[in-house]
């Protein structure tokens, strides 16, 4: 669970950020390798930690460029000050959330940056961590935790520390604009040479660029027929098999092979299977490749989607789309919604709508009447979570598009 929120230190406003998604990186270009994970896992920022090994951290807080605040990758800043040790430690945030966090010679664990509600789950977590990491030293005693302050006691180099652990936005979005930009100057050169073409071949090109546009259009399908594939593919995943441990999957709808990408993550413990045996029990070894040492990812084939079932178009008012979104509420730990305010330029201007939840929720968003372009979703298995109404060991992450242009 990401978790942002605004501590001072030294006279200065900082906001602090916990709960980051922390990958491996092996390659020598680190800075490289970490920009492209972030733009392959759709994250808004990032920060490398480590020297001779590094780790990169990904999040959702998304950061102007034009933004002078300074938000830190609270993880970042732990492994910067035991650099030289291998440490993990419970903390208790301003927010009263309890903190684990772990590194290793300056580098963050892929499990070394989880937030809690309660001290009992946070020291499940860490006692997890610690078997596969005999030599760690655990900086808070049994039972305990430390506080917030602790982490700036006797550190005269602050600043440097914040100046590492700095996260940083994703440029590459900046660059996919240029892309656009000379794409759309193609197409103008393209339309300029069709304006000169014989009526044959004008009638050619125009049903040639109809039939391309057909093909990209936003489908209008409703939730039942969208999330099938995801679903299907979440309840087909083992959840542990063979000492490896299911930690995430994601799957991102792809316009343009009108399908959903999906890609799991499995984590091994101390006495699992080795790896070539676990791929080659599930038959997944042409589609995985190596995260860590002990983390590998499987990216999937497509799961197409059947286009040919269309929403029924019933539109209904704004304060009955509002009371469909209060009603399920309940089930959903996180609900976000604005209505037209949070406009999604890649979805044709719609609007977002985010929900966290238990897996089990997801069929309530069947019977919403507003058509929702559902373009995200996001598996993780939380096995430290007490079930409750709004929270599962299996939680997701669902995010879409509305077309709320017509309630009004």
């Amino acid at each position: 669970m990401e978790h942002v929120f605004v501590a001072k230190i030294q006279q200065q406003e900082v906001f602090w950020v916990v709960g980051l998604r922390w990958y491996a990186v092996v390659e020598a270009d680190a800075k490289q390798r970490a920009q492209r994970l972030a733009q392959q896992r759709g994250a808004q920022s990032w920060v490398l930690s480590g020297q001779t090994m590094c780790s990169v951290g990904l999040g959702r807080q998304r950061i102007a460029r034009k933004d002078r605040s300074a938000y830190i990758a609270g993880a970042a800043f732990f492994a910067r000050i035991y650099a030289q040790q291998t440490v993990a430690a419970i903390i208790k945030l301003p927010t009263r959330y309890f903190w684990f966090v772990a590194a290793h010679k300056g580098q963050v664990l892929v499990r070394g940056d989880h937030c809690f509600e309660c001290l009992e789950q946070a020291q499940e977590f860490m006692a997890s961590v610690m078997t596969d990491y005999p030599q760690m030293i655990a900086l808070n005693e049994q039972g305990a935790y430390l506080d917030w302050a602790f982490l700036f006691q006797k550190r005269p180099q602050v600043q440097s520390l914040l100046t590492a652990a700095r996260l940083r936005p994703c440029q590459w979005r900046f660059r996919s604009w240029m892309l656009w930009g000379l794409c759309l100057l193609l197409v103008a050169l393209g339309y300029y040479q069709w304006w000169w073409q014989s009526a044959a071949q004008s009638a050619v090109a125009s049903s040639s660029v109809a039939s391309d546009e057909q093909a990209h259009e936003l489908p209008l399908l409703p939730a039942r027929e969208m999330l099938k594939p995801v679903l299907m593919h979440f309840y087909q995943l083992p959840v542990a098999r063979a000492g490896w441990q299911l930690i995430a999957s994601q799957c991102d709808y792809v316009l343009a092979e009108q399908g959903w990408r999906c890609r799991a993550e499995y984590q091994r413990n101390g006495t699992g299977a080795d790896a070539e045996t676990f791929l080659q029990q599930q038959q997944w070894e042409r589609w995985a490749r190596a995260i860590d040492l002990h983390v590998v990812e499987i990216e999937f084939p497509v799961y197409a989607v059947d286009l040919h079932v269309q929403h029924q178009a019933t539109v209904p008012t704004l304060f009955q789309h509002l009371s469909q979104l209060q009603k399920i509420q309940p089930a959903f730990g996180t609900l976000h919604y604005r209505h037209r305010q949070d406009s999604l330029s890649q979805w044709q201007g719609r609007t977002s709508l985010r929900l966290q939840g238990p897996l089990r929720s997801v069929p309530l968003l069947f019977d919403l009447r507003a058509h929702v372009l559902w373009y995200r979703v996001e598996l993780r298995v939380q096995t430290h979570k007490q079930p409750d109404l709004k929270t599962s060991q299996l939680e997701v992450l669902l995010e879409g598009a509305v077309d709320d242009e017509k309630i009004h």
